[in-house]
């Protein structure tokens, strides 16, 4: 191609204009994280990240108050489908070493030991292998146990079954656990559906608390004139409190993470769904702290906005059989349950798809329109 004047200017002034948005977007970017990381030095000086760690341990502790006093049983807890009711089954049952629990379905059995915060084991009776046991040989029974549960603790109970198995039937008794991890199930109501409404309330709860005070810490200092003739833009300055918001959320989310780790299957989805639902409260909270005119009253409204927020993540965990479907297609669009949803599909095994999409469309599109309004809000300098 040959050289000319004119493409050489056209050359210029493109390598002109990409400079000046590179440097547009660089000095945008500085001017967001010094908005962020004033936030957080502050946070971190009045001891804010220490208050977060604590609120969240005395948040969870009724949450974590079953694994716990499960972890202090001396009995070893079994859980048996026997359809045939065997007498090997008796004679395990008055052993008072074990916690002998009988179950009427193997799909009950399979979602008590999944879905459970404690180390137990399942055992499963089949009639015909008992009926056809007519020597000293060996039969082998298929046990299952929580996927958590350390391989240590699993192969002491799988001796310690096996033991009392064989008093009791007078034969050796084998107890098969290879393949017995059990996982809980997105819909059941137990170990999931705990730990996600649990995480819910937690980062809901500290994000709606403490985000609102990033606005109003400025109106109160008044500082809200100086800001608008800095070369921050209303979304920058928007953009900024939001960051330190959601470091508040992710502070919270780490205590109930390695709280929770045992039972997590999915640490993307975890993480994923802890970054969108902080994300989502600092949008809330970021709207009520620029409309609220009455500081004294933040915490009276930003309680009633967690209990709204809260109502329909349990009106999806305990539906009602005669809920409508499109109702419970609404529910699942709320930003709120499709943050419960997230968080608890990271503590199963398998999950809807549509449970990602959902997710993560109702967050980010409502926390994008809400963070939209507090700019809005901002730019008009009526706060």
């Amino acid at each position: 191609m040959a050289w000319s004047p004119g493409s050489f200017v056209a050359d210029s002034v493109e390598r002109r204009g990409a400079s000046m948005k590179t440097n547009r977007l660089t000095e945008g970017l500085r001017i967001v994280s010094a908005f962020a990381l004033k936030d957080i030095r502050d946070a971190i000086q009045n001891r804010n990240v220490l208050a977060i760690g604590v609120g969240t341990l005395m948040l969870l502790l009724s949450t974590m108050a079953l694994p716990l006093l499960m972890g202090l049983r001396t009995t070893m807890e079994v859980h048996v489908y026997d359809p045939g009711r065997s007498n090997l089954i008796r004679g395990l049952a008055i052993d008072k070493s074990l916690n002998v629990r009988r179950v009427k379905s193997e799909p009950d059995l399979r979602e008590a030991i999944g879905g459970s915060f404690g180390e137990l084991t399942g055992l499963i009776i089949e009639p015909a292998l008992m009926e056809a046991h007519q020597s000293a040989d060996p039969i082998t029974i298929q046990g299952f146990y929580p996927h958590w549960m350390a391989l240590e603790a699993v192969e002491d109970a799988r001796q310690i079954l096996e033991t009392k198995l064989s008093q009791a039937a007078g034969f050796p008794v084998r107890v098969d656990l290879t393949r017995g991890a059990l996982y809980p199930s997105f819909y059941a109501l137990g170990q999931a559906t705990m730990l996600s409404s649990g995480l819910v309330i937690v980062i809901l709860s500290i994000g709606g608390m403490l985000t609102p005070h990033l606005m109003i810490e400025e109106k109160e200092k008044g500082t809200w004139a100086a800001l608008m003739v800095t070369p921050a833009s209303q979304g920058q300055i928007v953009t900024g409190k939001a960051l330190a918001g959601i470091f508040y959320g992710l502070i919270a989310s780490a205590v109930a993470l390695v709280l929770f780790q045992r039972w997590i299957l999915h640490w993307d989805l975890a993480i994923l769904a802890v970054f969108l639902g902080s994300l989502f409260i600092v949008a809330v909270g970021l709207l009520l702290g620029v409309i609220t005119e009455n500081p004294s009253r933040l915490g009276m409204w930003m309680g009633v906005v967690v209990m709204v927020l809260m109502l329909p993540v349990f009106m999806n965990f305990f539906p009602t059989r005669t809920e409508p479907s499109w109702w419970q297609t609404i529910l699942s669009w709320v930003p709120s349950v499709g943050f419960s949803d997230l968080i608890r599909a990271s503590f199963v095994d398998m999950y809807p798809s549509s449970v990602l999409l959902r997710g993560i469309a109702s967050m980010l599109g409502s926390a994008a329109i809400l963070l939209s309004l507090v700019s809005w809000r901002v730019g008009k300098s009526e706060i």
